[in-house]
């Protein structure tokens, strides 16, 4: 049975309440369709998830970007013991039957939130993204873990954009890609007591695809570390990339184990195998101490 009408009509009536209100997902598990839980909001909103949400099998919306879609909220509360299981053994295998996935939804995106806490949940299996957030403030992920097969394709744990005083602490990130992704606008991000693996590391980047792409700047990463990850901490830009500026980067009590590139500046990112191998600018700086 679906249950993205109850989700949504439960968050419209916390959202409308003067002082606000939490919606809470019980003990259980829930078939939720794509869901889009907006704002403004008369006051703080929660969700407590003490259930498992899941989406359906496959990807038959392939038109939708998220899965479980919040924005414009300010004063946002997301906890509970339970699991967001993304069902995405359903949906990787068209990457490997040459495409046709049209756009496998993000588990749950963050859009134009200001103030927010997640915490104690679990993302399992993403279609995509497992938690992308994109113009927003003061975000802080707390104990929050997630989970996904080393294969699996542009499972990102957490993924940043144009949005700024973001804090990741104290989780566990295991994916098929980045554990944690920074993109064009992430400004003031602390990561701190972070474990990766497996996966691709903790990037910034891929910059310079897009003109005007905004700075990055204000990026610490400390007190973390990474288990058979390819990378440890990466910054990498487009081949042919366009002007890109990254600052005030520091990475600070890092512990690798079997680690293949512990640090990497990649100014030359390909993915597709059409880059000019003599254009190729590496550097691998695996003999840097933490």
């Amino acid at each position: 049975m679906d249950n993205s009408k109850t989700l949504s009509s439960a968050w419209s009536e916390a959202c409308a309440n003067n002082g606000g209100g939490v919606v809470l997902v019980p003990h259980g598990k829930f078939l939720v369709w794509p869901v889009r839980l907006q704002g403004p909001c008369n006051g703080p909103i929660g969700l407590r998830i003490n259930g498992i949400l899941f989406p359906p099998a496959g990807n038959p919306l392939s038109t939708l970007d998220d899965w479980l879609s919040i924005r414009w909220v300010n004063n946002l509360a997301i906890d509970g013991e339970g699991w967001l299981n993304g069902r995405g053994s359903t949906a990787w295998s068209c990457h490997s039957k040459g495409g046709g996935c049209g756009n496998l939804p993000i588990t749950l995106k963050l859009t134009s939130v200001n103030t927010a806490t997640i915490r104690d949940i679990t993302s399992i299996n993403s279609k995509r993204i497992h938690f992308n957030v994109h113009g927003c403030h003061d975000i802080t992920f707390d104990h929050v873990t997630v989970i996904a097969p080393d294969k699996s394709p542009n499972t990102d744990g957490i993924h940043i954009s144009r949005s700024t005083g973001i804090n990741i602490k104290n989780s566990v990130i295991g994916t098929g890609d980045d554990c944690i992704s920074l993109g064009p606008g992430s400004k003031d991000i602390n990561i701190t007591n972070v474990h990766c693996g497996p996966g691709h590391g903790i990037s910034i980047g891929s910059l310079g695809r897009y003109p005007n792409e905004e700075d990055v700047t204000g990026i610490t990463v400390r007190d973390s570390t990474f288990t058979g990850t390819t990378n440890g901490v990466r910054i990498k830009s487009w081949s042919t990339s366009l002007p890109s500026v990254v600052s005030k980067i520091a990475y600070i009590n890092l512990q690798m184990n079997n680690v293949k590139n512990p640090i990497i500046i990649d100014e030359s990112y390909c993915i597709d195998g059409s880059c000019d191998p003599n254009n190729k600018r590496v550097r691998n700086l695996r003999s840097v101490g933490f």
